[in-house]
C-alpha cells in the first residue's frame, strides 16, 4: 500500500501496533470522513518511531549534495 490514497480505511492501534504506523496509516487516507480508528492505543500517537541513523546521515549528505550542486 506504499504511495498509495485510499477514500475510506478502518485503523487498528492496539497494543501490539508499532510506532509510527499512526502517522503512515493516518496519512492514506484522502479525508477525516473516510477514517474509523477502532481501539487506539494513545501511546502509539506519541512514541516517538524508531529511526536507522544511517540512512538519517545519508539523507544528510544528499541534500547537502543537492543544495551545493544549486550553489554552483
Amino acid at each position: 500500500m506504499q504511495c498509495s490514497t485510499v477514500d475510506y480505511a478502518e485503523i487498528y492501534l492496539n497494543e501490539n501496533s508499532a510506532a509510527g504506523q499512526a502517522y503512515v496509516a493516518f496519512s492514506r487516507v484522502k479525508s477525516l470522513d473516510g477514517l474509523l480508528i477502532d481501539k487506539l492505543d494513545c501511546s502509539k500517537l506519541t512514541e516517538k518511531a524508531p529511526c536507522n541513523n544511517e540512512a538519517l546521515q545519508e539523507m544528510d549528505k544528499m541534500r547537502n549534495y543537492r543544495s551545493h550542486q544549486f550553489m554552483n
